[in-house]
């Protein structure tokens, strides 16, 4: 425990919004506590070998600068000590009938779609010029000083002379795109938290874009996040769950854990946690209305669901790129085992292996058909790589998934995967930012920056989502900037 247990802020959970949040209240001199809260670990063991439960894939560079600016405020990347081993990561698309290389130099994938899709190759060009043009006026909009995500519950941000302006810019609906480019938007779905078609074009278009240009693979990013925090005096308390939100009146003046029985004060809060969750550590008679209306207006609709395999790198076959996206048929709804995304990362435990990581997208509801429904979809996924990996089985070291454990039929591992990236649907979206929760809640001096604050970004959306929060606890406090 602290020397005191008195704090400024008092952040719940430890998803990336919330370590970049403290760290940026740490640079402006609050004493600051982060309570993980989630339980979600950044890894697991498979006999020897740590394994990340799911890789982290950052922004291309110079496509996401808030991001970049918040990680530089953090000290966790600059020019010189940048994030990430490998450049940017080129993508293989790979269908039934063809594997599209799609390198992030624009002449280069040009030529590619020549030889693998030349009946498509215009079609594909001219709407990607499309979304290249929309591409300048959108990030410019991002990096504005405006009220993002909006403020107030139940509030909208819909600058209707900005929409009236950048229509002109915007790429056709997502019905006509090309089938290589209605994959590639399904795809981004596995890097943020709003389905791609719940969303708008416009976000849509810079999230694809993203992907084209190349992202940038990062194991540990989360743990480079909680050593930055607490290298700049950040404070934590690990593997504790907040039992309570303690009132002092109208507004909370701090919380209490479970399994310590200790109770932490602060001047503000701030949760980084569903706000389902967050109403649950809300006592009954302080829930505000207002906070059960958001509540009823958002859902969780899709979970992530990951296996690994450790192979020799040997037997990989000549040409299988680090970042695939695999489709068994494009023509069925692109979720489960029909889209798959692959990670090959080098093993630090075992040389010249290569772990695979395989993630796919399942339904929400399917979470009562329980274990047995997970162990189907990870034999399915099994079967799915040896399409494109010849001999798998045969050479194949080990198999494992974070969330098939020895336990009872009838009931989930306690890693369970209903927790891990979930997308979410609404009828709040922003019409850009696709807010569907604010970050000024109907207390004081509570805070929200959970994962329904602008999701269709991801890591984007988690990096603004931060500077604004900070913003307004700054303003509410009348403290500068001193470190």
């Amino acid at each position: 425990m602290s020397r005191t247990n008195f704090y400024d802020v008092i952040v719940i959970g430890s998803l990336p919004t919330a370590l970049m949040a403290g760290g940026l209240l740490r640079r402006r001199g609050y004493r600051t506590l982060l309570i993980q809260q989630d339980g979600l670990s950044n890894h697991y063991k498979h006999g020897n070998i740590s394994i990340p439960y799911i890789p982290t894939l950052l922004p291309p560079r110079n496509h996401a600068p808030i991001f970049e600016q918040v990680l530089q405020t953090i000290g966790l990347e600059d020019p010189v000590h940048q994030l990430g081993k490998h450049e940017a990561l080129d993508l293989q698309v790979i269908t039934p009938q063809n594997r599209i290389d799609i390198p992030a130099n624009l002449r280069a994938l040009e030529t590619e779609l020549h030889r693998a899709l030349p009946d498509e190759k215009t079609q594909i060009l001219r709407v990607l010029g499309r979304i290249q043009s929309f591409e300048e006026h959108y990030t410019a909009y991002l990096e504005a000083q405006t009220a993002i995500p909006a403020r107030g519950l139940l509030a909208s941000s819909k600058p209707k002379k900005t929409i009236r302006s950048l229509k002109q810019f915007a790429p056709p609906e997502l019905e006509s795109w090309p089938q290589l480019l209605r994959i590639l938007a399904a795809s981004t779905t596995f890097n943020t938290n709003v389905d791609h078609l719940s969303r708008s074009l416009f976000t849509t278009g810079h999230l694809v874009l993203g992907l084209i240009r190349g992202l940038r693979m990062v194991p540990d990013f989360r743990k480079l996040l909680f050593d930055g925090f607490q290298k700049i005096g950040g404070e934590v308390q690990r593997d504790t769950i907040v039992e309570e939100i303690e009132f002092d009146g109208r507004n909370p003046s701090g919380v209490t854990t479970l399994h310590r029985s200790m109770t932490f004060r602060c001047t503000t809060l701030l949760s980084a946690v569903p706000i389902r969750h967050t109403m649950d550590l809300i006592p009954l008679r302080k829930r505000r209305r207002r906070m059960r209306l958001v509540l009823d207006t958002v859902r969780p609709s899709m979970s992530m669901f990951t296996v690994n395999f450790l192979y020799p790198t040997e037997c990989l076959p000549l040409g299988m790129g680090k970042h695939l996206i695999l489709v068994r048929n494009p023509d069925e709804p692109l979720v489960e085992d029909n889209l798959l995304r692959i990670l090959c990362l080098p093993s630090a435990e075992q040389p010249d292996t290569t772990l695979i990581n395989l993630s796919c997208l399942i339904p929400y509801q399917k979470r009562k058909l329980g274990r047995a429904y997970l162990e189907s979809l990870q034999e399915r996924i099994r079967d799915t790589i040896e399409w494109i990996i010849p001999f798998f089985k045969k050479h194949l070291q080990s198999s494992s998934s974070p969330f098939i454990n020895p336990v009872a039929e009838e009931t989930l591992p306690a890693n369970s995967p209903w927790k891990h990236h979930q997308t979410y649907e609404t009828s709040q979206h922003d019409t850009f930012n696709e807010t569907i929760v604010p970050v000024e809640t109907p207390y004081r001096n509570m805070f929200f920056c959970g994962p329904e604050v602008m999701p269709a970004l991801g890591l984007e959306g988690s990096a603004k989502t931060a500077r604004e929060v900070v913003e307004l606890i700054s303003e509410q406090n009348k403290i500068k900037k001193i470190l």
